[in-house]
């Protein structure tokens, strides 16, 4: 943690092995959550939590199964519910999967799809989960959004068209204060 004044203090060290830590999420109990690629007890992945004191705790080592496997590299964002939502993006492994976990550490894997996740998710004004996927069957081979409920009801708003207009969505959708979603493509 750094202070306003520059004074840095060191919370935690991660383990050596662990790689590409993919940022930070407050939880409503003040602690930190996030997600590290090929890191944890099977090099898969893992979901974690940092107490404010540096206190490091695993809450899910992702195992390369049925979509569970390799997280996204962002963090897992807070829903209003105060469980915490995310995807992984391995399309080799299963699929791409959006998961629930619980502050306490209880994973839910709530839809797993073909295709490889490119982007973090975002809760809309609405309660509801968006994000965006790439060369996914489904989505015309070349990306799309899609809207998840929280209890994993699933549904494609849009697949993209190489042939026309923008495709191969590489970063998340954000709710705009107009109701509508924003994104970037790669092309």
């Amino acid at each position: 943690k750094i202070t306003p004044s520059g004074v840095e203090t060191l919370l935690v060290s991660f383990p050596s092995n662990w790689t590409s830590c993919n940022g930070l999420t407050l939880g409503m109990d003040g602690t930190f959550y996030g997600t590290r690629t090929q890191s944890g007890t099977l090099s898969k992945g893992l979901i974690y939590r940092v107490t404010p004191a540096g206190v490091l705790t695993d809450l899910h080592n992702f195992r390369c199964s049925a979509g569970d496997c390799y997280p996204y590299e962002a963090p897992p964002v807070l829903g209003p519910d105060g469980n915490f939502y995310g995807s992984t993006g391995n399309p080799n492994y299963g699929g791409n999967s959006i998961y629930r976990i619980t502050a306490a550490g209880v994973y839910k894997n709530l839809y797993t799809m073909s295709g490889g996740n490119r982007s973090p998710l975002a809760f809309g004004s609405d309660g509801n989960i968006y994000g965006t996927v790439a060369d996914a069957a489904g989505f015309g081979n070349v990306g799309g959004v899609f809207r998840i409920t929280t209890g994993g009801t699933f549904k494609i708003l849009f697949g993209f068209v190489s042939s026309t207009r923008a495709y191969y969505p590489n970063t998340g959708v954000i709710m705009a204060s107009d109701e509508k979603l924003y994104e970037a493509t790669a092309f």
